[in-house]
Parts: C-alpha cells; structure tokens; sequence
C-alpha cells in the first residue's frame, strides 16, 4: 500500500486551462465571426433607421392633408428666407406658430419632426419657444410647400406649390417633402444629413458613403431615392453663397 501510494503521488499532472496556442485559435475564430455577422447587423440598422424616416414622412402627408382640409386647401407657410427649404413658419394675422399648431393639433411630434439619422437639427435651441416663434422650427426635410420663390432656380422634377390643385404636374411624381440633401457650393463636403453618414457641428461634415434618402411625393405615397439616382434640383442662394437641395 505504501509503495502504491508513492507511485500514485509521483505520477505527473496534467495543467489544466487552454494552451496559448489553443487561446489564439479562438480568439481568430471569435474575429472570424465577428467580421461575418458586423456587416449584417449594420446592414439591418440601416434598414430600420430608413424605416423609421420613412414612417416619419408618412405621418407628414397625412399631418399636411388635414392641414390642407382645414386651412382653405393651403399647405403649411414656410419661413421666407430664400435659402431655408426646411423651415416652418408663423404668421403674424392671424397670429400663430406653425410649429406649435403641427405638433398640437396634427401630432407632428417632435421624434417625427427628424430624420433618425440627423444629429444636426434635433436641437433644445430650435424648441426654445422665444427662438422658434421668432425663427421658426427646422425639420430636416426638404418642405417644396408654399409658393415658389423667385430668387431660388427650380430644375429638373422640382415643383413649389402653395396648393395641391396649381402643382402643374403629376402629384405622383412631384415631391412635397425629401430627406435632407443640401450641400454648399463653395464648400461641396458639408452637408446638412442624409443616409450614410452621422453629422457633426451646425451643418456636418460629411463622411463617405452617401446612400440616398427618402421622399414623399404630393399624392401621399413615399420611395426611396438612391443617391445613384438623385440630382440637384434647387440652388437657393443664401448670405455667404449658393445652398444646392438634391433629391
């Protein structure tokens, strides 16, 4: 027994634990998997951001036609500033704040009044009620409603109307309301937002990759424009330059 026990308590053990070998090899398969699934998972919040800007495009046709019914067939005002395609504004008589009167009698919420991709807007300033009642309240969409200005040049598929009826051209192919694409003429890298990259500082830098944007056309329905596919249709000049609106 004695002699037993002192083979047993001689025999050698075995560590336990990985090997760094067997430790690197799975680390490599963890980055393996890892580069497959990331593409997936960025491709699917992509999707669902657009859907979200597109959900928020739908609730401005319907918001914008029941302004219409009850404001004489008339869409929204705009602000007057010939550079401002996406600036609602007040009147002064009778006196009211288009943005107070979209949000609280048409459900146009703040979370709707933004693209789920624009850092840049979505600002306490611009709800501030002394600075939008003086101001406005920037969404970040293009808004083609209220009359044409005639400072602004209107190319090819850009139509601005005050009413449905005096659009001049098919409501289906005429867009109300667009994702914000504007860039600067003497600055053709800064940007307002679009899909494709994340904003930064007042206006944004844009990064690389541009994918497009969503629309909604004056018959009510919304399409997905890749920017493949879009061109300039509004240059507005504005105090320092020439602001350059594509859809």
């Amino acid at each position: 027994m004695a002699l037993g026990t002192a083979r047993s308590n001689g025999r050698r053990r075995v560590p336990g634990g990985f090997t760094l070998i067997e430790l690197l090899v799975v680390i490599a398969v963890i980055m393996i998997l890892v580069s497959l699934v990331n593409p997936a998972v960025q491709h699917a919040l992509i999707l669902a951001g657009r859907a979200n800007c597109s959900s928020n495009l739908h609730q401005w046709g319907i918001a914008l036609m029941q302004y219409e019914n009850d404001h004489n067939r008339l869409l929204p005002p705009r602000y007057p500033n010939t550079a401002y395609l996406q600036v609602f504004y007040g009147q002064s008589s009778p006196r009211y704040y288009i943005s107070e009167v979209l949000q609280q009698r048409y459900n146009i919420s703040r979370k709707t009044w933004y693209c789920p991709v624009d850092e840049v807007w979505d600002d306490d300033y611009y709800w501030d009620p002394n600075n939008h009642k003086s101001y406005g309240s920037c969404t970040s969409y293009i808004y083609m409603g209220d009359k044409p200005d005639p400072r602004r040049t209107y190319l090819e598929g850009a139509v601005q109307f005050r009413k449905r009826s005096s659009i001049g051209a098919p409501a289906s192919t005429t867009v109300l309301m667009a994702d914000m694409v504007r860039f600067y003429a003497n600055a053709p890298n800064v940007v307002s937002h679009c899909d494709g990259y994340t904003a930064d500082g007042l206006y944004g830098y844009a990064a690389y990759g541009i994918r497009g944007g969503n629309v909604l056309m004056a018959d009510g329905h919304g399409e997905w424009h890749a920017w493949s596919d879009m061109k300039l249709r509004v240059i507005a000049p504005y105090s320092s330059g020439v602001l350059q609106f594509y859809w």
